[in-house]
C-alpha cells in the first residue's frame, strides 16, 4: 500500500539518474567499492572481528569508560573544518575517515556540519568501529554512514573511488609503514 506507483518510480529514476532497481535494492557503499558484503552487524570486516591481543586491554577500556560516547558529546560544537570538508565534496561525495579512533577524527565535525554526509568510518580496531556504529545508530540513524574495520596500509577499495580521505591522526598512528598508508590514501582518491 505504501509503494510508489511504477510511473512515479520511473520519473524518480530519471530525476536522480539511477535505475529503478538501484532505488529499490538495499545497496551498501562499502560493498560497491570493495565487493565484500557487509556483516550481520552492519560492519564490513577486512581484519579479524576479534580485537588483536596487543589492543585488547585498550579496547576493553574504550567500552568500559564509554570513550566514544564521551568524545561525541565533547565534539558536539560546530567546527569550520567539518564544513570545509563537506563543501569540497559538494554535499554528495564519499568521505573515508581513516583511523577514526575513539575521538572519531574529523567525522564528528563533518556530521555536525552535514548529518547527511556519506562517510565510511574506519579503524583497524573492530571495537572502535562497533562502538561508533552503536552510538551513531542511536544518535543519527543516517542511511549514509558505513562502517569498515580495516588496515589503511592495505585498503580494500578500488582505485579512485573516494572523494575525500579524512584523517586526524590515523596515518600518524598507523600500525606498519606510514608511507604505504599515504600511498594507499592517494590510490583510492
Amino acid at each position: 500500500a505504501t509503494l510508489p506507483d511504477i510511473d512515479l518510480l520511473l520519473q524518480l529514476s530519471h530525476i536522480y539518474g539511477v535505475s529503478i532497481n538501484q532505488m529499490l535494492e538495499d545497496n551498501d557503499l562499502v560493498f560497491e567499492l570493495t565487493g565484500k558484503p557487509v556483516g550481520k552487524d552492519g560492519i564490513t570486516y577486512f581484519v579479524p572481528e576479534e580485537e588483536s591481543d596487543y589492543a585488547k586491554a585498550w579496547a576493553d577500556e574504550i567500552v568500559a569508560e564509554k570513550w566514544i560516547e564521551r568524545n561525541w558529546k565533547n565534539n558536539c560544537s560546530y567546527n569550520n573544518l567539518g564544513h570545509e570538508i563537506v563543501t569540497i565534496t559538494n554535499h554528495g561525495g564519499t568521505i573515508l575517515e581513516i583511523g577514526a579512533g575513539p575521538g572519531g577524527g574529523f567525522m564528528p565535525y563533518i556530521l555536525k556540519s552535514d548529518p547527511d554526509s556519506s562517510i565510511i568510518i574506519s579503524d583497524i580496531s573492530p571495537t572502535v568501529v562497533r562502538e561508533w556504529k552503536a552510538l551513531l545508530d542511536k544518535e543519527l540513524d543516517s542511511p549514509n554512514l558505513y562502517y569498515a574495520a580495516l588496515d589503511f596500509c592495505n585498503m580494500p577499495f578500488k582505485d579512485c573511488c573516494i572523494d575525500i580521505v579524512s584523517d586526524a591522526g590515523g596515518i600518524g598512528n598507523a600500525i606498519g609503514d606510514k608511507a604505504k598508508a599515504l600511498k594507499e590514501a592517494y590510490r583510492v582518491l
